[in-house]
């Protein structure tokens, strides 16, 4: 199902109103950990970007368009840029830790649940699946990937983070882009995203480390087993995800 390109600038405001709502009403309820409103607006997200295509499959829940193997290359590849880019950023700049505040062991497997396993579904089916494929419609692939890296980066400062966060965030929302144009499917991307914020959660709260490292390689099995399908129709599915709503380019240079 072809995306139009106002899909991603209506989508990016049915999310966060929705949100804003859902936040008001908790708001009048009991006192809640900051987790549950940051598991609140992932909701938010992926329930948006779902109201806009007829199945999720349109998003990219589908089965990959390249071999387990090659995908898992570029999974890896794209995780040692990232990092790469990320440290020189950090060393140039050196930011300060971010602070989180925990509460209690139940908020701390809350934060863990969000970072690793809701994070990684959600802002994919958004930021890529929704907004990415979108922009496609309007744009050559280089040009959408640019533009839906920087609305990721800066959606996380409107929420709250430091803007000090928002550069590496722009270099990971480039691969986690680049990994949905090569593979025609989010599973790779959502792979990479739980890795990443697996090794934050740990940094960020040590105690909750071999959860959301646990939760990470769950996710990776998960992903692995649903993204695998006939490679006999891999080609078919890659042309499928990204060609229809993209021109003039199909692929990277």
């Amino acid at each position: 199902m072809p995306l139009k390109w106002w899909y991603a600038p209506a989508g990016i405001v049915a999310a966060y109103a929705l949100s804003a709502v859902v936040v008001v009403a908790l708001d009048r309820g009991a006192s809640l950990p900051d987790a549950a409103y940051t598991l609140a607006f992932q909701v938010c997200m992926a329930g948006v970007a779902l109201v806009f295509v007829r199945r999720p499959a349109d998003l990219g829940l589908r089965p990959m368009g390249v071999s387990p193997r090659r995908a898992l290359l570029w999974i890896v590849a794209a995780w040692v840029i990232g990092e790469a880019s990320v440290a020189l950023y950090l060393a140039v700049s050196d930011p300060a830790p971010p602070e989180v505040w925990v509460e209690g062991a139940s908020g701390g497997l809350l934060l863990a649940l969000t970072a690793v396993i809701g994070a990684p579904v959600a802002e994919e089916l958004f930021w890529r699946g929704l907004v990415f494929r979108s922009l496609c419609a309007k744009l050559p692939v280089p040009g959408a990937i640019v533009l839906s890296a920087v609305l990721f980066g800066f959606s996380h400062w409107v929420g709250g983070d430091p803007l000090s966060s928002v550069p590496p965030r722009i270099v990971y929302g480039v691969l986690l882009a680049w990994l949905y144009a090569r593979t025609g499917s989010l599973y790779p991307g959502i792979v990479l995203h739980a890795w990443l914020n697996s090794a934050l959660a740990a940094y960020v709260v040590p105690e909750i480390g071999a959860v959301a490292s646990g939760a990470a390689m769950l996710g990776l099995a998960w992903a692995l087993v649903a993204s695998t399908g006939d490679p006999r129709s891999r080609a078919v599915r890659r042309r499928a995800a990204v060609r229809k709503p993209v021109r003039p380019a199909t692929r990277l240079p």
